[in-house]
């Protein structure tokens, strides 16, 4: 079973595209109903579900994202499930399962006729990196009836595996034709305009601990010498003909902060961030204005300089290290990936009406 989970996980990594956009694409009042699980026909390879801008999608595909959709909801295949439980949007789980199977087969049949209509082609590196992919995936198991094993309860071929990864390489090409490969391609103002609607901010200050180098905490007395520090700073900034360099200054010779060897040059953050006292005063500041005195939590007292957006700087909390101009981009693509999918023509056969994921999972 960890075996399973692993491979899995490998495979997510590559194929996740469709989740970024879960609960998007076509519209639930557009997709058929399902007809009672007695009547469900016989479901065999060759079976037709859809067709997507005129690109078959049969049972077997369609059955492999049923199953992944299940679990994506937090369902475990075989275990007791209320299929008629509501789940979202007034859907049952079995009516939300079958609609996000067909956006994930809309979004990769899209992700397809787009790469194609651009005259994207899959790069030499994309087919090694694929090769490389699925013979790992075999080589992991330590025989091959324990590999069959596991496609088998994945309900995946090798040749679903292996579609499944060109139209995720494929998805990454369109992104860097259309944005370039780390979002370049974005005008600073599209970055500019997309961090102030979305809560980005930027700013250093000079930070005065109520702590010691040690971690203990100062006396009363030593902090009160720390604020007048702080007062006499704050003045002679605001009388600077430079107050930004005086501001620089100070923060590098007094400044107590232990993240300010990593942010010389100051913090680019998301409302959530920093402590609410920190996020006020930024808010009720303009660019390169300086407040007041701050209390910062249980940190220390401070003066905070705004400053304006950065295109290139990543937000503190973003854990890949992303730039503004970055997350611009991946933000526009899956608007953009989100409308491809809504109006994709999507054909239903009549084999769909009778399907029943209660039957299968």
């Amino acid at each position: 079973m960890k075996k399973t989970f692993r491979l899995t996980a490998i495979i997510v990594a590559f194929c996740t595209l469709f989740f970024a956009f879960s609960g998007c694409g076509q519209k639930a009042d557009d997709i058929p109903a399902t007809q009672p699980p007695d009547t469900s026909p016989t479901l065999s390879d060759d079976t037709l579900v859809v067709t997507i801008e005129g690109s078959p999608v049969y049972w077997p595909e369609f059955k492999y994202w049923l199953n992944y959709s299940l679990q994506y909801c937090g369902f475990v295949p075989g275990s007791e499930i209320d299929w008629d439980s509501e789940y979202s949007s007034n859907m049952t789980l079995r009516e939300y399962v079958m609609y996000d199977a067909v956006n994930a087969v809309a979004l990769y049949r899209i992700i397809d006729k787009t790469a194609e209509s651009m005259g994207i082609d899959l790069s030499d590196d994309n087919k090694a990196s694929i090769e490389t992919i699925m013979s790992e995936n075999a080589a992991y198991f330590e025989t091959e009836e324990a590999y069959q094993e596991y496609l088998e309860e994945s309900y995946l071929t090798e040749e679903l595996m292996e579609y499944l990864l060109e139209a995720s390489c494929n998805y990454f090409n369109i992104f860097v034709k259309m944005f370039g490969q780390s979002g370049e391609l974005v005008p600073d103002t599209d970055a500019l305009a997309f961090g102030e609607e979305n809560g980005y901010f930027r700013a250093k200050h000079i930070l005065m601990s109520f702590t010691d180098d040690e971690g203990n905490a100062c006396t009363e007395e030593e902090m009160q010498t720390k604020y007048a520090q702080l007062e006499d700073m704050l003045a002679q900034i605001r009388a600077a003909d430079d107050p930004t360099a005086l501001f620089d200054q100070y923060m590098a010779e007094f400044s107590e902060d232990p993240g300010l060897s990593s942010y010389p040059d100051g913090y680019q953050f998301v409302r959530g961030d920093m402590v609410d006292e920190f996020q006020s005063a930024v808010e009720s500041l303009g660019d390169h204005e300086v407040s007041d005195i701050v209390t910062m939590g249980d940190y220390g007292y401070t003066i905070i300089m705004r400053l304006p957006l950065e295109p290139d700087d990543s937000a503190i909390s973003n854990m890949y290290g992303h730039s503004l101009r970055y997350i611009t981009a991946n933000f526009e693509y899956e608007a953009l990936a989100k409308a491809w999918a809504t109006e994709a023509n999507v054909e239903y056969s009549e084999n769909y009406a009778y399907i029943d994921p209660a039957d299968w999972f």
